[in-house]
């Protein structure tokens, strides 16, 4: 596997970090680089979503925006009260759970979120052979556990930093690292899920969250094996190296989610992912139709779509890319206590999941 990967780097595969600290960056988008058009900036440090929905238009079935007042058909927000992402926008009203109708609505996580973010970039001494690199993406108003998501092998951070981005417009505080045993010529898994679990705590005390990629899902799936704060783990496409993650996660006790895509020899081994995931005892994989490995960084680039592109797919990127938005922030949002209309993406009978299914965009495994 390492000599296939190696070959990645050859082609180009491996992006470059996240740019400056402090930077105020887009928040739909994952491109720091980028001015914003209209309210954002580098004046300000807030993103382009931070006040209504996306467009400032309707709900998922009408009424107001997921960052508007109020919610989907015009009344009450997922799960009564305010609107996904609160009545007040960043920094007041209710969130996603506010209000008191219970839950009867669903809430859109594809599109932005009503909190506005900044992102900074520092650098952590780990331990005596990894000083790593850190981008923090934090909204004006966080809510939920601290997550942490790990790059694959041979990639960067910034292969993942849109993620990070959208989960943050919903209110999560993301860390992006840039893991410091992933390269051609040093593959520690163990030492990564370590060091996750230490920058964790550098961070930020209390609940915690792991996310990743390949290479950094196997590390996220092994890091809340170790750290007591973890309250759940995110794979995106995960591979497993051997039965290394396989065999360890049966000891997990907390929640494992994986959103796996088609199998592939050369990029994640088959989808071994399934197994990985499926081995924790509270572990659930959902698979995502026709994406293909490079569709889980979310910023890819040429190299790894030469060798893991899928040619023959009928959904487009951008459709895939939507779907997996979605899933994985309601994902997170429901793994750290945030919501409770997450179901609604994540179980069958679930209004989104009814939907993509029946679309034949997902299937379950």
């Amino acid at each position: 596997m390492r000599s296939l990967w190696i070959a990645l780097t050859l082609v180009g595969c491996v992006a470059t970090p996240k740019g400056d600290s402090g930077q105020a960056v887009d928040g739909s988008t994952g491109d720091s680089s980028d001015e914003p058009d209209d309210n954002s900036g580098t004046d300000d440090g807030y993103s382009t979503d931070g006040g209504d929905g996306e467009d400032g238009g309707d709900g998922a079935d009408g009424g107001d925006g997921t960052g508007g007042g109020d919610g989907a058909d015009g009344g009450d927000g997922a799960d009564g009260g305010d609107g996904a992402g609160g009545g007040d926008g960043a920094d007041g009203g209710e969130g996603a759970d506010g209000g008191d109708d219970g839950g009867s609505t669903a809430t859109d996580y594809s599109v932005p979120g009503a909190w506005t973010w900044t992102s900074t970039s520092n650098s952590f001494t780990v331990d005596s052979d990894c000083t790593m690199d850190v981008t923090l993406v934090e909204p004006a108003s966080p809510r939920g556990p601290l997550v942490v998501v790990g790059h694959g092998f041979v990639r960067s951070g910034a292969n993942v930093m849109g993620w990070a981005e959208h989960w943050a417009s919903w209110g999560l505080t993301v860390a992006v690292l840039e893991l410091c045993h992933l390269s051609a010529f040093d593959a520690d898994h163990a030492a990564n899920a370590v060091e996750m679990g230490i920058v964790a705590g550098m961070v930020q005390t209390g609940p915690v969250l792991f996310a990743g990629h390949s290479a950094g899902g196997l590390a996220a799936a092994m890091a809340v094996l170790d750290d007591t704060d973890a309250v759940g783990m995110l794979g995106l496409d995960p591979v497993d190296a051997g039965t290394l993650g396989t065999t360890a996660v049966t000891a997990s006790t907390v929640p494992h989610i994986g959103l796996i895509g088609e199998p592939s020899l050369i990029c994640n081994v088959n989808a071994n992912g399934e197994g990985l995931i499926e081995a924790a005892p509270r572990g659930r994989a959902l698979r995502i139709t026709d994406a293909d490995h490079c569709d889980f960084e979310n910023t890819s680039d040429g190299g790894c779509e030469l060798l893991c592109g899928n040619t023959t797919a009928s959904i487009s990127d951008e459709d895939i890319r939507s779907v997996l938005l979605g899933l994985s922030t309601a994902a997170l949002l429901d793994l750290g206590g945030e919501i409770s209309d997450g179901a609604e993406w994540l179980e069958p009978g679930g209004v989104f999941y009814d939907s993509m299914l029946s679309a034949g965009s997902i299937s379950a495994l």
